[in-house]
């Protein structure tokens, strides 16, 4: 059974890559991660946290926050088996109120809710956010609150980033210093990073990034962090090139090594790195620790996603 678990989400500052997309930024709600889907030949209902089965072969494999009685009493299996077009699809969402999580109060009377962020599917593919809205809408199922869509903005960012729950807010829940946890951030539609991930991203809040052994402070991103990762990437770009990739194979096969497979990745990237920094010494040069840092992480992300392509077709 294909039934796999949500995509691990990196901190928008190691994904600049999105401000040269066209975002949609949703609340990051502050639950616990489940997944639904109705697959017949599975017994039809299949629900599961992040990490483990609920409910498969219409058997409870484990107690988790009553979840499995609040899709029956919400007659959500029974949506999901009418719809035949979307068997085996899986639907991912966040599960909050009462006690599942703590630090933001989202319901009043410890209700839970549901709210469905994406959906994967039969095939394997996640579906474009319009997809996403049209779906759940027809289906009656609610999403998480969308915030804003286009060019990501970083300043319009950080002004929102501490604001108070919309979810909060539509449950009229009235508490002070009920700030939200944060943006999830994604292209409209669905795009892979060079590394072949999907392009995806979380901005916390200062309330939920605070580290608990160090004193509350603002930890926002820099614009001129992003535009240092998004130079890096754009210089490898640039030098990190097939016919490059060809000629460092080249000067590593002089060992008296010929063999050509990704255990040679080490030897490839220190050669590809030196030559890079030898013919362009002057860039470099002009480069602190910190900055050297994310060129040398650039040109090894790229250099190793080329060497593997490299190796499929040569190896």
């Amino acid at each position: 059974m294909r039934f796999p678990k949500y995509t691990h989400i990196d901190n928008l500052l190691k994904s600049s890559e999105l401000f040269q997309q066209e975002c949609v930024v949703t609340e990051k709600i502050h639950g616990t991660n489940v997944r639904l889907m109705w697959s017949p030949e599975n017994g039809g209902l299949v629900l599961g946290s992040r990490n483990n089965i609920i409910y498969k072969d219409r058997e409870q494999k484990q107690e988790f926050y009553d979840f499995v009685e609040f899709v029956i009493n919400n007659e959500i299996d029974k949506i999901l088996e009418k719809n035949i077009e979307f068997h085996n699809h899986i639907f991912y969402g966040e599960y909050y109120g009462g006690s599942i999580q703590k630090g933001v109060t989202y319901t009043n009377d410890n209700e839970r809710q549901l709210r469905i962020f994406d959906i994967r599917k039969s095939d394997g593919k996640f579906i474009d956010y319009h997809e996403l809205h049209a779906i759940c809408f027809g289906l009656g199922f609610k999403i998480v609150p969308h915030i804003m869509t286009g060019k990501i903005e970083l300043d319009k960012l950080n002004e929102m980033i501490n604001n108070n729950s919309i979810v909060a807010k539509e449950n009229r829940v009235v508490k002070e210093d009920n700030t939200w946890e944060g943006f999830v951030i994604k292209p409209i539609f669905e795009t892979k990073d060079c590394k072949n991930n999907r392009l995806i991203a979380k901005y916390k809040s200062v309330k939920f990034t605070e580290n608990a052994k160090q004193p509350r402070v603002p930890k926002l991103i820099r614009p001129e962090e992003i535009q240092a990762r998004q130079d890096a990437k754009e210089f490898a770009e640039t030098t990190v090139t097939e016919g490059r990739i060809a000629t460092i194979v080249e000067h590593i096969t002089r060992d008296g090594n010929e063999e050509i497979s990704m255990k040679r990745t080490p030897d490839f990237l220190k050669e590809l790195i030196n030559d890079i920094r030898e013919e362009h010494f002057e860039v470099f040069n002009k480069l602190d620790k910190d900055h050297g840092k994310l060129y040398n992480k650039a040109l090894s992300n790229l250099g190793v996603k080329l060497f593997k392509e490299y190796v499929m077709e040569n190896g």
